[in-house]
């Protein structure tokens, strides 16, 4: 190849590697099957430094059981824990001091209604209660429910079936008491949205939290409800919002020093919204203060905060088709939309995850065993790293990078015509330089054998060039005049 080709390699190489620097970074580490599937669904996502070592580590848990804890550092993810396995829909999930001795714990409920509580350092598990709860232990809170010092563990239960089976359990958070220390219910279903606060600002806590349908492809049957924390008692509940209400955040989304409720919706393909209630103290009640148009189905993936440091609150919105919503928190107007992602991201966190000093969205995503959906390419397991300044996707994660691969085996391949290339420069210019060799060789047998010395074989052997050394008669004898 001449110099044009092998610029035009040079070129080619240069700009697959530059297409490669710019795809989203998968994890050169955390194998993609301990995604498994289903990962953080329902919220069972956590981000932040767990055991104080300096570095974020974020925890997911998965259809199969398991909770899986990552860990960032030196720009990458690693795998730093799996935990044993628990029963299937391990999606319930909550992080933080639960029995008030100054360290944090990993709290945990899967699908059969059973509960475990983990030492975040160590792993060891410190107390489970099985077999005290209906099925699906999904929404759950740890919080200090009277302000008495003392803090408890709150699950939301309850799956589909023709009966209300959602009941909320209160749990001693330090795992003294064998049973419950209050139940709360049943209402209808799901509760896995739960926000615990003054709501009201009378100086006591209440309990906020969504449920939803009970069994089929019905219409509405999706409800807020408040109830005091420390007894039970219902002080409101909502209209039919029509659907699930999975998504619950209390944040004070306009600076007016007053929790707001936000809530995401929907329930299989009808529609889901966001909308935002706040207690009124002059009407005595909670008010919509507005609700999104049709962004769903299933708008379950929810989370609040201020994600590019301009001051202003933002919500950020997944659903079940595979989008992402960016939604000014006082008016709810979009403000920035994703591509298509794939299908059912409802999981949502906001946290500094690479530490600088910008937030990011974290989000995951992913159908699972027993849906009809969980063949489609669009439900493979990932959790993704999204700069909330820049919209950058900082990592991919669960992603096989196919991308990279045809990149690399084209870089490969690249490499390897290269290198066949200079091999065969190098054979061509042996074969030059031997070439000069053999017509200096020539020159001087010329020279050796005066004017009539003609051309003959060549001694080098390379083609094309010929020595004539003369008739053997002609040839210089040995001493005493017999042949050699």
């Amino acid at each position: 190849m001449g110099g044009g080709g092998r610029t035009s390699v040079a070129v080619a190489l240069l700009v697959l590697m530059t297409l490669a620097s710019l795809a989203p970074a998968t994890s050169a580490v955390v194998d993609p099957d301990v995604f498994r599937s289903g990962c953080g669904r329902f919220q069972s996502l956590y981000s932040g430094d767990i055991d104080g070592d300096g570095y974020t580590e974020i925890l997911f848990g998965t259809y199969e059981g398991y909770i899986v804890q990552l860990q960032y550092r030196a720009g990458d993810l690693f795998l730093e824990w799996e935990s044993p396995r628990h029963n299937e829909r391990c999606w319930g999930l909550a992080v933080g001091d639960c029995d008030d001795d100054g360290e944090i714990e990993i709290v945990v409920g899967d699908g059969e209604g059973d509960l475990f509580v983990y030492d975040a350092v160590t792993h060891d598990l410190e107390w489970k209660r099985q077999e005290k709860m209906v099925r699906d232990a999904h929404g759950i809170v740890i919080a200090d429910l009277e302000d008495d010092g003392t803090t408890e563990i709150l699950v939301g239960t309850g799956y589909k079936t023709d009966q209300g089976w959602g009941t909320l359990y209160v749990w001693a958070g330090d795992g003294s008491s064998e049973q419950p220390l209050r139940t709360y219910g049943p209402y209808d279903s799901r509760l896995r949205g739960i926000g615990v606060a003054d709501l009201d600002a009378d100086g006591e806590k209440e309990i906020v939290f969504g449920s939803g349908v009970n069994l089929g492809d019905i219409e509405g049957q999706g409800y807020l409800r408040v109830i005091d924390a420390a007894t039970g008692r219902l002080e409101w509940e909502s209209e039919d919002i029509g659907g699930d209400i999975q998504g619950v955040v209390v944040y004070d989304t306009d600076l007016d020093e007053r929790p707001n409720i936000v809530v995401g919706s929907g329930y299989r393909y009808r529609e889901g919204h966001v909308s935002v209630f706040q207690y009124d103290p002059v009407e005595d009640t909670y008010v919509e203060q507005w609700h999104t148009e049709n962004i769903g189905p299933k708008a379950w993936g929810v989370a609040v905060g201020d994600i590019d440091g301009d001051g202003v609150v933002e919500i950020v919105v997944g659903n079940q088709p595979g989008y992402i919503r960016i939604l000014d928190a006082a008016s709810g107007t979009v403000e920035w939309k994703s591509d298509l992602l794939g299908t059912d991201i409802f999981g949502m966190v906001l946290d500094d995850v690479d530490l600088d000093g910008r937030m990011d969205i974290v989000a995951s995503q992913g159908g699972y065993q027993g849906k009809g959906d969980f063949t489609s390419g669009y439900s493979e397991p990932h959790i993704y790293i999204i700069d909330g300044s820049t919209k950058e996707f900082k990592h991919v994660l669960g992603e096989r990078d196919i991308w990279g691969s045809v990149l690399t085996g084209i870089l490969l391949l690249l490499v390897l015509v290269a290198l066949v290339e200079l091999s065969i420069l190098a054979k061509i210019r042996l074969a030059e330089r031997e070439a000069r060799e053999a017509a200096r060789a020539t020159e001087k047998a010329r020279a050796a054998g005066g004017p009539d010395a003609g051309e003959g074989v060549a001694t080098g052997g390379v083609p094309g060039w010929n020595v004539d050394l003369g008739d053997e008669e002609d040839a210089p004898r040995p001493p005493g005049g017999g042949t050699s």
